[in-house]
């Protein structure tokens, strides 16, 4: 329940009551059925959930089907958005085809309308985001670097408020995400049309989560050795790299690569243009570590740029505060892991776009591999604290409610 009240906090109550909201996909599970029935409930506004899938409409009460494809969708949801005089839209993750196209026709027609954008926490896994309009390097927040500099932080640090703690929610994740590609899968006649952002087969995820799941208690054992490895016999001589999901439309979108596999070529490139000695720790997404396996790869880029393969481990499941405690610096296309980095004060480069690629808190290329430099930390703290302040909210998708 706090966690919706959170919400509200964040939004305002002023652009919901008495209003018209809509709500489009949000996360796998229970969390915007919950908040609809939460503002329909307090806040004397009419609700509207839509299903695209099947999924969708397993979570969600009195749901609005839409069939069609994708095309289709997009036509009778605007035409629904009319039709209700919808006030406010809720939606998560700004770079799916069909919340993409909403946004951008509210922008380009000057409708009057309050989108809001949620997405994993910036600063995990304490909070939720929420942004008007686009989230990521889409946000319309302004992080300048002229602005920053204004700012007071200790004005900002006395306005921070320590979010609750929010405990591990991955197995109602992964409860939640299997309920939903069930449904999708056993209501795929009625919603053949429609295209999903991913894979949505029940049997393609089982057998992604099953292999999630074994992998995860064989790496926890196997891996322990590396821990002692990382924080003494190679501590703060080491390039941390972590590995994003294949399908993270902060890859498809907002970087120069396609996919993993080029990110991983372009790293090692780049250690080898610049000589590099350090060694490297690359570490795969814990969300990915059903579907795919960079080992391969990580080799043949290795042998392809004449790089010792003793120097390089890759690894599942060290824990992420070991690998930042003892690293020297952090690579990433645009992973949040930097931000996490920047927490931990190392040095960061991002290969990609990301809204933190701020100057004195990022490393350039140059600098990152021949003289890298500091954090501002003063800089970056007045970036943390604005957006948490903005954007954040204390809390969790897949956390019981």
């Amino acid at each position: 329940m706090q966690e919706l009240k959170n919400v509200i906090k964040k939004i305002g109550i002023k652009n919901i009551e008495n209003k018209n909201v809509l709500f489009l996909q949000g996360p796998m599970g229970f969390f915007f059925n919950n908040l609809s029935i939460f503002i329909n409930k307090n806040y004397k506004s009419k609700v509207f959930n839509i299903a695209y899938n099947g999924g969708d409409e397993y979570f969600l009460n009195n749901p609005i089907p839409i069939i069609g494809n994708n095309e289709k969708i997009i036509t009778k949801t605007i035409e629904l958005i009319q039709k209700e005089k919808i006030n406010s839209i809720f939606l998560l993750g700004d770079e799916r085809e069909i919340h993409s196209y909403i946004i951008k026709w509210k922008e380009e027609n000057n409708i009057e309308l309050n989108i809001y954008v949620f997405e994993e926490g910036y600063f995990r896994p304490n909070y939720i985001t929420i942004e008007e309009n686009g989230v990521n390097n889409n946000s319309t927040l302004d992080l300048s670097y002229e602005t920053l500099k204004k700012l007071d932080l200790k004005d900002l640090e006395n306005r921070y408020e320590e979010p609750e703690n929010i405990k591990e929610p991955y197995k109602h994740m992964a409860w939640q995400a299997t309920m939903y590609y069930f449904f999708s899968t056993l209501k795929y006649i009625k919603y053949n049309q429609y295209t999903h952002h991913r894979d949505s087969s029940i049997i393609n995820e089982g057998y992604y989560g099953a292999i999630n799941f074994l992998k995860l208690k064989y790496y926890k054992l196997k891996e322990r050795k590396h821990i002692d490895y990382i924080s003494e016999t190679i501590t703060n001589n080491f390039i941390f790299f972590p590995l994003q999901v294949e399908s993270d439309f902060q890859i498809k979108k907002h970087s120069p690569f396609n996919n993993i596999e080029e990110s991983i070529h372009e790293f090692f490139r780049l250690y080898t243009k610049y000589n590099s000695t350090e060694y490297i720790v690359i570490k795969h997404h814990p969300m990915d570590r059903g579907k795919n396996d960079y080992n391969k790869i990580i080799r043949l880029n290795a042998i392809k740029f004449n790089i010792d393969l003793k120097k390089i481990m890759y690894i599942y499941d060290v824990d992420l505060p070991t690998c930042l405690k003892h690293a020297k610096k952090c690579i990433t296309v645009n992973s949040t892991v930097g931000l996490s980095a920047l927490i931990h004060e190392l040095p960061v480069f991002l290969m990609g776009e990301a809204n933190y690629n701020i100057k004195t808190i990022t490393n350039t290329e140059i600098d990152f591999f021949t003289n890298v430099k500091q954090p501002d930390m003063d800089l970056f703290n007045k970036l943390k604290y604005t957006i948490i302040e903005a954007t954040q909210v204390n809390g969790s998708f897949y956390k019981e409610l």
